[in-house]
């Protein structure tokens, strides 16, 4: 089983503030579950003519930051904030249309 446990950017390090998203059987629902959240972050803190640096600032404030417990073997960790610097400039190229 794999975990998705959200920490939160405002409370950084503050543990008491995490929550558990949920379990999953394969480590892959755990990833597409985990984009969600980044994605979900993005577009909540997204605000009208923000810039991708804006928004990422946002995000490095308050963003949630959903990480997944275990990573398995030959696996690199997920970085919500670097999956976020790949989703940011889309966003806000979604919102500009």
């Amino acid at each position: 089983m794999f975990e998705v446990l959200v920490d939160d950017n405002f409370h950084y390090m503050d543990e008491s503030e995490r929550y558990r998203e949920g379990a999953f059987r394969t480590y892959e629902e755990a990833l597409r579950c985990a984009m969600k959240i980044v994605e979900r972050s993005l577009r909540n803190l997204l605000e009208p003519g923000s810039s991708v640096d804006d928004l990422m600032a946002r995000y490095v404030m308050f963003g949630d930051d959903p990480f997944i417990r275990p990573t398995p073997d030959g696996e690199e960790r997920f970085s919500a904030r670097t999956y976020a610097r790949q989703r940011a400039p889309e966003i806000v190229g979604e919102s500009s249309k």
